[in-house]
């Protein structure tokens, strides 16, 4: 069975009604996707002590990365959005 077919049986895709006619419409529910995934790693974090420490400290360091990236990122294009909207033009400085 192809990778569409599996998914179908396995619930994770909708097949629209136009599928009679040879057109396939596939919808995916990204809030049913999201809780699905909270639930399995729940599921999963619950076999063992370890195995939710593991979990937890991988979720917190890629929080750590996001937020540091994210800051970065802001600070960045708040940085260009100062320098275009500078009347004063900088001073040429000789190398």
């Amino acid at each position: 069975m192809n990778t569409i077919g599996r998914a179908i049986r396995d619930g994770h895709t909708q097949v629209g009604a136009a599928e009679e006619s040879g057109m396939v419409e596939i919808t995916t529910d990204v809030r049913d996707n999201t809780i699905g995934a909270v639930e399995q790693f729940a599921e999963i974090a619950s076999v063992d002590p370890l195995v939710g420490a593991m979990l937890l400290s991988g979720a917190i360091i890629t929080g750590f990365a996001v937020g540091v990236f994210g800051i970065a990122t802001l600070g960045a294009v708040l940085s260009l959005i100062k320098d275009g909207l500078s009347s004063s033009p900088e001073p040429n400085r000789p190398a």
